[in-house]
């Protein structure tokens, strides 16, 4: 009797070390799981971002006349030579609204490259909005005189609507160009990037 009873006891402890290590195991890779989630939505709005600035800074390089064409709170269109090739592309940035997830897709159009294919720079934004700056600081609609844009990108973590990614930059664009000074060497950063989570 007391060989079964010793025997009952070693595989109650038995089973109770494999249920801990089972569920440290899931514990860990949930938690893995969730760190690159949130690393990937971070990863995408800072890669769009990066995008968009680099564009951005080209803005009315080798333009002559107003950069932009397009300048509204979803949509942003300009000129500029993004490729150092001598000639302006058309860039333009817009989303796509899907109704079944409330999510934005957002796109990037060059003219002159992929044959002007719209290519997506990422999915399943809550939010992508433009802002138009004058000279003065203020917040303006007049196509020719706007020289920052602020960008804000909001991006939830895949499978938690309660976590966001908030991505805000500020860009100086060269519409308005001092014929003195090489338009390239003026173009900065207004306000660093911020990269936000609740």
């Amino acid at each position: 009797m007391t060989i079964f009873i010793d025997l009952l006891g070693s595989w109650i402890i038995r089973a109770s070390l494999i249920t801990v290590m089972l569920t440290l195991t899931v514990s860990l890779n949930n938690a893995l799981y969730q760190s690159n989630q949130q690393a990937n939505a971070k990863k995408m709005i800072v890669a769009a971002d990066s995008i968009i600035y680099s564009d951005v800074n080209m803005a009315g390089y080798n333009v002559s006349g107003v950069s932009f064409a397009i300048a509204s709170d979803t949509v942003m269109q300009f000129a500029g030579d993004v490729n150092g090739g001598g000639t302006p592309e058309t860039i333009k940035y817009w989303t796509s609204y899907n109704n079944a997830t409330g999510l934005r897709k957002l796109y990037r159009y060059v003219n002159n490259e992929n044959g002007g294919v719209d290519l997506p720079l990422g999915n399943n934004f809550y939010r992508v909005s433009f802002q138009y700056y004058n000279y003065f600081g203020k917040k303006t609609t007049r196509l020719d005189s706007i020289v920052a844009v602020r960008v804000c990108i909001v991006r939830p973590e895949v499978d938690r609507v309660d976590l966001v990614f908030t991505l805000q930059s500020a860009f100086q664009v060269s519409s308005l160009q001092d014929s003195s000074v090489d338009a390239r060497c003026c173009r900065f950063r207004l306000l660093p990037r911020q990269l936000l989570s609740p």
